[in-house]
């Protein structure tokens, strides 16, 4: 009912399109895996220093999970997850796993200027505790509607959780 109403047409019309339920989550996921928070925060960031790059990457990353829209999405996946394995797969390799690869993929390169020494950290396990670091618990209480996070505090939470990580890489 929710998305007939946000696309303003009678409920059956989606059934038209889309014959089961299952059909229709997954458009909505699919069609909605350019736009995840992963994918819009950028960390290409060459000329800057590790720390800030991913000071700067953690609050914009952060701005993206706790948009409404996000959450909302979010909500729904979990929600369908159970019956629709799938789609939540969908999800999680589109925006999650598409980040946490992102990420690696960057810090891989960061040991060679001497900025961090993973000695034998897997670089994906190493992306997974900065995005652990930055994304708990502002994004638990925002999808719990548990407490609003201030824009002021994501800046702070970047920077806190990237000197936590450069320090645990030093």
């Amino acid at each position: 009912g929710r998305i007939a109403r946000e696309a303003g047409v009678p409920k059956g019309t989606l059934y038209v399109y889309f014959d089961r339920k299952e059909a229709l989550f997954r458009a909505v996921v699919v069609d909605l895996q350019p736009s995840t928070a992963e994918r819009l925060a950028d960390l290409d960031r060459r000329h800057e220093g590790l720390e800030t790059a991913l000071s700067s990457f953690a609050a914009r990353l952060l701005a993206e999970v706790l948009e409404p829209g996000h959450v909302a999405l979010l909500r729904m996946v979990v929600a369908v997850s159970e019956r629709f394995p799938h789609i939540g797969r969908t999800f999680y390799e589109a925006g999650p796993l598409y980040g946490a690869q992102r990420l690696a993929e960057h810090l891989t390169l960061r040991p060679t200027r001497g900025e961090i020494a993973l000695d034998g950290v897997d670089p994906q396990h190493a992306a997974w505790h900065f995005l652990g670091l930055i994304k708990n618990p502002l994004s638990l209480c925002a999808l719990m509607s548990a407490a609003p996070a201030a824009g002021a505090e994501l800046p702070r939470t970047g920077r806190e959780a990237a000197r936590v990580f450069m320090r645990a890489c030093d």
